[in-house]
């Protein structure tokens, strides 16, 4: 994942994910919505890896770099109660049959739904014409002999199926630098990548600091970095945290000796 963060590959990563979703799934015949493969990913994040994290964020107006601390399972209970709506619908007008499929992988690469890439097959008078080995100029050259209402009926589930969950605001934080700053706010939306950023985002960050971290540990603890990759890194977290805590408490200590007057009794420490 830090690869293709790294590289910005977000195809490469959106891939990577899917796969770990088809691989994890139990349920082999459930066909996921591209809202259920988020709510698989953030739960994954939260349970197995780290439920709060720190996300840098500069501050648009003063330039200054300030943090945001992210509860990744308030962002769950937000996109998991949401009414998921099916990417596939069929369209009855005037006779003709339309079967429109829109994206619900987790890396949207269209910047913009059009009715020609979502069109994928026709029915007229009984009889079925398969158009997903169709280029998108020929689509739009058959859109331009439909009627009307049918190309309007088609772009109407575009945008109920967009702004569906438009209302839903799953982010929002505001920049400490700026008096009555307007907060910054990260809406629900099915079809960009927002969602998808937002998670690269975390996971990243996060995933980065966990290898430095297991890194640090493993250099000063001389154990393996197979052993740290052998456990969960919320296991490791509570390792770090355990000898974080420990680490804290024997400075207070000395600090406390050292203004009693108290010499360390080991000679050269």
């Amino acid at each position: 994942m830090i690869k293709y963060g790294t590289n910005n590959d977000d195809v490469g990563l959106s891939r990577y994910l899917e796969y770990l979703i088809t691989r994890l799934q139990i349920n082999k015949t459930y066909d996921h919505t591209r809202l259920d493969k988020f709510c698989v990913l953030y739960t994954m994040f939260a349970v197995c890896i780290k439920s709060v994290v720190t996300m840098n964020v500069t501050c648009e107006e003063t330039k200054k770099d300030y943090t945001v601390d992210i509860d990744v399972f308030n962002i769950l209970n937000i996109i998991s109660n949401l009414k998921g709506v099916e990417s596939t619908k069929i369209i009855n007008d005037g006779g003709n049959i339309y079967t429109v499929e829109l994206p619900d992988g987790l890396y949207n690469k269209m910047q913009s739904v059009k009715a020609s890439n979502i069109l994928k097959s026709i029915d007229i008078k009984n009889v079925t014409h398969d158009l997903s080995a169709y280029t998108d100029e020929q689509k739009q050259q058959i859109l331009t002999t439909l009627p009307g209402s049918s190309v309007s009926r088609i772009m109407k589930f575009v945008n109920d199926y967009e702004s569906n969950c438009a209302d839903a605001v799953y982010l929002t934080y505001r920049s400490p630098y700026v008096e009555d700053d307007i907060p910054y706010e990260y809406t629900v939306n099915l079809l960009n990548n927002e969602l998808f950023q937002t998670f690269k985002s975390i996971s990243i960050t996060d995933l980065k600091s966990f290898y430095e971290m297991s890194h640090g540990m493993s250099s000063n603890f001389k154990l393996s970095h197979e052993h740290y990759l052998s456990i969960t890194p919320a296991e490791t977290r509570i390792y770090y945290d355990l000898m974080k805590n420990e680490v804290d408490q024997q400075k207070k200590q000395a600090e406390s000796d050292n203004a009693s007057g108290i010499e360390n009794p080991v000679p050269g420490v």
